[in-house]
């Protein structure tokens, strides 16, 4: 009987580290998956950022020579009620 638990036993080893190794291969790939999508993201991220930060810049450009503009418009009318 201790030979064939022995056996037994023997056998559940074998298949249960096989099984783990080929669980170890694919929680790796998985990892490797993962961090590479993690990288792009943040490629993705920094882009974006750069981006937002260009399209921001532009907008303060216009937002400053519209409000140019308005205070030149501005002046103008103060000049005329003067010389009125």
């Amino acid at each position: 009987m201790d030979k064939r638990f022995s056996a037994v036993q023997n056998d559940m080893d074998r298949r249960f580290g096989a099984t783990e190794k080929r669980f170890e291969a694919v929680r790796e790939a998985m990892k490797q998956h993962f961090d590479a999508a993690d990288k792009r993201f943040e490629a993705m991220q920094k882009d974006l950022d750069r981006r937002f930060e260009a399209v921001q810049k532009e907008m303060t450009r216009h937002f400053e020579a519209m409000q140019g503009a308005t205070n030149q418009r501005f002046d103008a009318i103060d000049k005329r009620f003067e010389a009125m």
